[in-house]
């Protein structure tokens, strides 16, 4: 008969009064007593009819979020996400805080989304008001008659949640669109100027829940500047470049930099 063991335990035998150490079990994520239960309804809305609905910061945290099979309804997600997909909506307006990767909008008509994002994906979509913030080239497939604007925006806690989402407001390719399916001598899309803030077509939110968050579209206070992008490309006139060094202090001197042109009416 074998006895397996260590050769050392013979001649080391823990006494009677010697201490034994017990390693505390682990506790799992799904027993501790204050997780928070996770509801599907929070982050799907599917079927929802002329309705307004509210996600507030923390709600969402970082989680995919999706809006399908919706008519008629307000959208808004005051709070960071991974992914965002937006399948089969008709009539809605959509507001989406930072996301850390891809928001796609399909199959969907006559609909108003303002939101930062990695990367911007529409297919088979028609008749839509987009305001972003993009870090990549936004695509365009099987889209037609699609309004792209710079997004200017702001509430409380906005800057955070573009950390939390791993984006940059100062990276913004919003009128770089690159279509799938161009027409030749026409365009599905059409870039919107300055005059064209996010609250001409999103409403103004007015829910109390959302108060506090003192949302706003004003150039002047927006986390993501304004740029003309694709705008002046083919506009004639006198250019600079402003290169600013990576600095504690860099994003501070870029904003005081945007004002001072501002006062100076350059572009």
């Amino acid at each position: 008969v074998f006895d397996m063991g260590c050769l050392f335990s013979y001649f080391v035998r823990p006494t009677a009064s010697a201490d034994i150490i017990e390693t505390p079990r682990q506790v799992f994520s799904w027993e501790k007593e204050d997780r928070k239960a996770i509801r599907k309804e929070d982050f799907i809305l599917d079927k929802i009819k002329d309705e307004t609905i509210y996600r507030l910061p923390g709600s969402i945290n970082g989680q995919q979020f999706i809006v399908q099979n919706c008519d008629n309804c307000t959208v808004y997600v005051f709070d960071h996400t991974g992914q965002i997909q937006i399948d089969d909506c008709t009539n809605c307006r959509i507001f989406i805080g930072p996301v850390r990767g891809s928001i796609f909008i399909r199959d969907s008509t006559n609909c108003i989304l303002a939101t930062m994002c990695q990367q911007f994906r529409t297919r088979d979509c028609r008749d839509l008001y987009v305001y972003i913030t993009c870090a990549s080239q936004p695509i365009i497939e099987s889209s037609h008659n699609i309004k792209f604007g710079c997004l200017t925006f702001n509430y409380d806690k906005l800057s955070e949640q573009y950390k939390s989402a791993g984006i940059s407001p100062w990276n913004n390719t919003w009128g770089n669109i690159h279509d799938f399916t161009s027409i030749p001598d026409s365009s599905n899309f059409s870039l919107l100027n300055a005059n064209e803030h996010v609250f001409k077509h999103l409403p103004i939110p007015t829910d109390p829940s959302c108060s506090h968050l003192n949302v706003n579209d004003s150039m002047e206070t927006s986390v993501t500047p304004y740029t003309y992008g694709e705008l002046y490309r083919h506009r004639n006139e006198e250019r600079c470049l402003v290169v600013l060094f990576h600095h504690i202090n860099a994003e501070v001197c870029a904003r005081e930099l945007i004002a001072i042109a501002k006062q100076a009416d350059v572009r």
